[in-house]
């Protein structure tokens, strides 16, 4: 699958500099939120972010098609950038069931948020997800890793 010539990974319209960043107190507002109303635009604003700050999707239908031209995800990390993930693809309902491919792009993406286990990685996925299962693949690369062992 390939990307329309037409339609940009990430969209210029809004630069990741002027989006609030994820903490961990947010992320804590959210989820509490989310988890108790269902509700992401209630969500984002408990933690005092726009729905579209917490992630954006650019979707529509054709057919029995869904195209998401545009999943953009920020990553977390106190006081800092927690890295993307842009995605795009499409999924359709089949005899079989749903069927969904996406192909992403991770920068410096912030994988763990613990404090003693720090991992950061960029690069390509795909994705595929049918009756036969879910496949994940790509060339990821380590951009920092750290991983503290308590003393025993």
């Amino acid at each position: 699958m390939t990307a329309p010539a037409t339609t940009p990974l990430v969209s210029p319209s809004l630069p990741a500099e002027a989006l609030p960043r994820w903490t961990l107190a947010r992320m804590d507002a959210f989820v509490r939120v989310l988890r108790h109303t269902g509700n992401v635009a209630a969500a984002a604003r408990a933690a005092g972010m726009s729905r579209q700050a917490a992630y954006r999707l650019r979707a529509r239908l054709e057919g029995q098609r869904l195209v998401v031209q545009e999943f953009l995800l920020r990553g977390s990390e106190e006081g800092g950038n927690g890295g993307t993930l842009a995605a795009f693809g499409e999924g359709r309902w089949t005899p079989e069931g749903p069927a969904f491919e996406a192909t992403a792009q991770l920068t410096r993406l912030r994988a763990s948020i613990r404090s003693d286990r720090q991992l950061t990685v960029s690069g390509p996925i795909q994705a595929r997800m049918d009756r036969g299962g879910t496949t994940i693949t790509g060339q990821l690369t380590v951009d920092r890793a750290r991983i503290q062992i308590p003393d025993e």
